[in-house]
């Protein structure tokens, strides 16, 4: 059946509601919004205009529900086709409009995402399909419920030296950990204030195993037209080409990322994935610049993943990821902290389940890690 119109409470998540009117194409759509959310109501109508051309978008201030309110909502539509979405808004409201839709005999739905399924209440009965619902992309969640990607780091990790080195790095983890302290000592690796491009390094401060493993790199990166290098006295110089490539290898746990995306993407039913994701808010948020390490989504459902490559991670971190989830997937997310590390703190594991985190540790087993993540990812598992 095809509605002419359909209702929502709008939200600071609103998948429902686009996910039902792709199935049913109305001819209008009307959300009911409170004041404190007229800015957010304007963002998600530019958004309806740009993906719904021939749906018209129409709102309505309600910031108190009672059955009065609703009459004088419906007044001018009880002669359409309506249907009433139950999924968002606050679940006394919610509540309120399920009790007029049955005294008015209109017929609502309720969308669970998660599990593919659609449940419609009509003339007091309840019946439940399974749906395939259309795949909304990151970018879509994300604008339709108020926020937007400033920029993501997805495209540095289609270059060849990014794969090699996270490659190498995930295949000797136990040597990296060993390795990374010198990475990041100033007194071995020199940078220039004055020349972003330009490090030097001090190879006296290097075992000749440390400096068989850097120059192996070096000639590598080199290949790849990513550096040049040249060697005087105990000293290397070193010139790269580009910017990413160097805040690749000196911005701690990018390779992780970078690695962690990988994986995600060779999950057959992921459907796609980013990482190095800088996204802001709303004007109720003061447009805070927020980042996550990877996210990816599986029919419409958001997977928001920090990357940690230490065992120096706390309740602070699970805060964050929890907050920055919360705000860009709502009570449905999937949240996941994946770490080359267990915890130094025992209590992190307790908050973690705490919070509705998964807590994943890469030990260097690719295909472990792998089964893992598929493991949450699969709802039958889960």
């Amino acid at each position: 059946m095809n509605y002419e119109l359909i209702v929502s409470i709008f939200d600071f998540h609103n998948e429902s509601s686009i996910l039902l009117t792709e199935i049913y194409n109305p001819k209008a759509i009307l959300f009911l919004y409170k004041k404190e959310d007229e800015n957010l109501i304007y963002k998600l109508k530019d958004y309806y205009r740009n993906k719904f051309e021939n749906v018209k978008f129409t709102f309505f201030q309600l910031d108190i529900f009672d059955a009065n309110k609703l009459e004088k909502v419906f007044k001018d539509n009880l002669d359409k086709s309506i249907l009433i979405n139950l999924t968002s808004g606050k679940k006394l409201d919610v509540l309120l409009l399920l009790q007029f839709a049955i005294k008015n005999k209109i017929v609502s739905h309720y969308v669970d995402i998660e599990n593919s399924l659609l449940y419609e209440f009509k003339d007091s009965l309840v019946s439940v399909e399974k749906r395939k619902f259309i795949d909304l992309n990151i970018d879509e969640v994300i604008e339709s419920n108020g926020g937007s990607i400033i920029v993501d780091s997805t495209e540095i990790t289609e270059a060849n030296a990014v794969n090699w080195l996270t490659d190498m790095i995930s295949k000797n983890l136990t040597l990296w950990h060993k390795l990374k302290s010198k990475l990041y000592d100033g007194r071995v690796f020199i940078h220039d204030i004055n020349n972003p491009y330009f490090i030097t390094v001090n190879s006296r401060l290097l075992t000749d195993e440390e400096t068989a493993i850097y120059y192996k790199i070096l000639n590598k990166l080199k290949y790849y037209g990513e550096i040049d290098y040249k060697i005087q006295d105990n000293e290397i110089k070193i010139y790269f080409n580009n910017n990413y490539i160097k805040g690749f290898i000196f911005k701690s746990g990018t390779w992780f990322e970078v690695f962690t995306k990988a994986i995600f993407e060779e999950i057959e039913y992921v459907d796609q994935v980013k990482n190095g994701v800088l996204f802001l808010w709303n004007e109720d948020k003061k447009k805070l610049r927020n980042e996550l390490d990877v996210v990816a989504i599986k029919d419409s459902l958001l997977i928001c993943i920090s990357c940690k490559d230490s065992s120096k991670y706390d309740e602070v971190a699970l805060n964050e990821l929890n907050v920055y989830a919360d705000e860009l997937g709502g009570e449905n997310v999937i949240k996941i902290l994946a770490a080359t590390k267990e915890p130094l703190k025992a209590s992190v594991l307790e908050r973690a389940k705490e919070m509705n985190i998964h807590l994943v540790v890469y030990n260097g087993n690719k295909n472990e890690f792998k089964n893992k993540l598929n493991d949450i990812l699969n709802p039958s598992v889960r």
